[in-house]
């Protein structure tokens, strides 16, 4: 795996058949996403980085969004994190993501959509250019998002969701 990320004027390495690939971006949060459960689920992959701020013009005949995480396999591809984490889930059951009951996986999914009490300051930190009141702002509002997360993981008497 190589923390090199592919720009424009780069060729797109070659397929190995068989072998996932995601697009991805080091420190794209949803990119993240997809690389924990390809990680969680021991599957034979391959990483390939995409700049994000200059795409190689390869990348939008793959995915017409520009947009990473996306996953290729024999020349298929999909994209969106959710959709290829619920692919990955389907295809490779083992271990499982979700609760077997089905209000619990509901509520587990919800709490996937709640992150975005968290990773929306995060985004504003990135843009704040060092104003103190808005990172202040940033950070209150991310420690409040993760203490819905924190109760959860109380109430169920574990560190981890699913």
């Amino acid at each position: 795996m190589s923390d090199k990320h592919l720009a424009i004027g780069s060729e797109c390495p070659p397929l190995q058949e068989g072998v996932l690939r995601c697009y991805s971006m080091k420190y794209c949060p949803y990119a993240q996403r997809v690389r924990i459960i390809i990680a969680a689920k021991n599957v034979k992959h391959e990483i390939v980085n995409i700049n994000l701020k200059s795409k190689p013009d390869w990348f939008f005949e793959k995915n017409p969004l520009g947009k990473v995480p996306a996953l290729e396999k024999d020349g298929a591809l999909m994209f969106e994190s959710m959709v290829i984490c619920d692919y990955l889930n389907e295809a490779y059951p083992e271990p499982p993501l979700y609760p077997a009951d089905p209000w619990q996986k509901a509520h587990d999914r919800v709490f996937i959509e709640l992150w975005s009490k968290v990773s929306s300051p995060m985004y504003k930190v990135y843009f704040a250019k060092g104003d103190q009141h808005v990172l202040a702002q940033c950070f209150d509002d991310i420690r409040d998002g993760l203490d819905m997360f924190e109760v959860e993981l109380s109430k169920r008497g574990t560190c981890f969701f699913a």
